[in-house]
């Protein structure tokens, strides 16, 4: 679907020390990630304390051709008989078609969104609610939440959907869209589908880069009230996550040796900085909140002198943020510049591990003591802020 003006996305910034509980609950809020990238300050013994614990965390999803109401059964099948284990989880969303604006996804509470346009909607037969935004010559967009566990509602309403989801299935093949192409996660192998899909195995991949730009300072608090000690503020946060952007890029912008003409770009490392070198680790694929999590408690229980985890969210996801019960999830347009994202930096400063700089030292053994700043991106078509 094509906008009318360039999308703007919207970032708030917040800080705080660890332990912490917004940090514990991060991965949890976000439902679906297609990429997660870490970034490591090297350090002498980095390979045996974290990257080698690191490089084993893998996971998997699945891939099938299906029609909704076969994967819908499958679904509920699953919260019926699970819902009460904590640790059971399942979730779906469909890759994007060129033959279709519609779509829809099945986050881990059990609540299955779809997101069509007005004519799909009208001839659908289910109430939903309408998208708030107008863009000219682009279609109208209704979303339309089912919960999927077995009590929450009626027989009747279940019939009604049933129904409904069968009747599009059909018409979705004499229109020559076909089946769905599906991603799903399910956490218990115990739970078959029942129908062919393949399995998709994800390691991460390892990037080191020798003699970067690495920052030196450690994460401020915000101020309350100085105007001039809160755009000083806001101007190291942004450095620390511009060098995390760049990093993760590979950017040549980083390089102690690099010398880059002025007339074509600037970049100027954060104000303390120090030559190091820097471990990328990325994982790709339809990643679990679950998985997500693994990663940010390994890289909390080690040492570490500096760490950032960047996380990014199909565009194409109908739920992008998951807020506490009882709220919903907040309404979202989906377009292909659609931007869920959320990048953390961690700075142990219990102990500033000073073998990762040349020349440097061993620094003793320490407790995982320091601070976090967590940044968190939505789309300008994003109801997450207002």
């Amino acid at each position: 679907m094509d906008l009318p003006t360039a999308s703007t996305s919207r970032t708030m910034v917040s800080t705080g020390s660890l332990p912490s509980l917004k940090i514990t609950n991060l991965a949890s809020s976000y439902p679906f990630t297609q990429q997660l990238d870490v970034l490591l300050a090297a350090t002498k013994d980095l390979d045996a304390d974290i990257l080698v614990p690191l490089q084993n965390l893998g996971t998997s999803y699945n891939r099938s051709r299906i029609g909704l109401w076969p994967f819908v059964e499958y679904a509920m099948a699953f919260f019926d008989r699970y819902s009460h284990e904590t640790t059971a989880q399942l979730s779906a969303l469909p890759l994007p078609s060129s033959l279709s604006d519609d779509t829809w996804c099945i986050d881990p509470t059990g609540t299955l969104i779809i997101q069509v346009t007005k004519e799909t909607y009208e001839v659908l037969g289910l109430v939903g609610t309408k998208l708030p935004f107008k863009f000219r010559g682009a279609p109208e967009q209704y979303v339309i939440r089912v919960p999927l566990q077995q009590k929450a509602e009626s027989v009747t309403n279940r019939e009604r959907e049933k129904s409904a989801f069968q009747a599009w299935d059909q018409r979705r093949q004499q229109d020559g869209v076909g089946e769905w192409d599906v991603l799903f996660s399910c956490s218990l192998a115990e739970h078959k589908l029942g129908q062919p899909h393949a399995i998709h195995p994800v390691r991460a991949s390892v990037n080191r880069r020798l003699e970067v730009h690495i920052p030196r300072s450690s994460i401020p608090d915000r101020p309350s009230k100085d105007k001039d000690a809160l755009e000083d503020w806001e101007e190291e946060i942004s450095e620390l996550f511009e060098w995390v952007g760049l990093a993760c890029l590979g950017s040549q912008r980083l390089d102690v040796q690099d010398r880059v003409d002025p007339y074509v770009a600037v970049y100027r490392p954060p104000t303390q900085s120090e030559v190091g070198d820097t471990v990328h680790l990325r994982w790709t694929g339809l990643l679990t909140p679950a998985f997500v999590q693994s990663v940010i408690n390994l890289i909390l229980e080690r040492n570490g002198s500096l760490a950032s985890i960047t996380s990014h969210c199909p565009f194409n996801a109908p739920v992008a943020y998951l807020p506490t019960a009882p709220k919903t999830p907040p309404l979202r347009v989906i377009t292909e510049d659609a931007e869920a994202t959320w990048s953390v930096i961690f700075v142990n400063e219990d102990r500033r591990d000073a073998s990762n700089v040349r020349g440097g030292s061993e620094a003793g053994a320490g407790v995982r003591v320091g601070k976090w700043a967590l940044a968190e991106t939505a789309g300008k078509w994003d109801m997450r802020w207002g």
